[in-house]
């Protein structure tokens, strides 16, 4: 009986352990949007639900940064020239206008303004 407990007891384990494995790899790919930034560095979370992706008339991608209050709430919104092939206007806009809604945990400890990296798909 003692022996069929400490093989239990084994199995129990690694599927635990395997589980576990399996679920940090996949969490990273959750915001994987989120480039950089002291908002990340921090450790605040993104709480709505946005996928990153635009689909419309045009392909490509672009990058913008995000300056979040210590509620959680976008309050800038600044596109980087260098980092996207983007040309369409009125898409930057929409990404805009979609980022500005975004919320992050928020929490009165956390400094007034932080900034985070992201980067937008634009699906056609």
């Amino acid at each position: 009986m003692a022996r069929f407990l400490l093989n239990f007891g084994k199995i129990l384990i690694m599927k635990t352990l395997f589980l576990s494995v399996i679920l940090l790899f996949s969490s990273q790919f959750v915001s994987a949007q989120l480039i950089s930034g002291t908002l990340i560095n921090e450790g605040r979370k993104l709480i709505s639900t946005f996928d990153f992706k635009i689909h419309g008339k045009n392909k490509g991608f672009q990058t913008y940064e995000l300056a979040v209050n210590s509620m959680g709430e976008v309050t800038s919104v600044v596109m980087k020239e260098v980092d996207g092939d983007l040309v369409s206007t009125p898409a930057k806009i929409e990404a805009v206008k979609a980022l500005k809604k975004l919320k992050f945990t928020g929490a009165n400890f956390y400094p007034k303004f932080q900034h985070v990296t992201v980067k937008i798909e634009f699906l056609k």
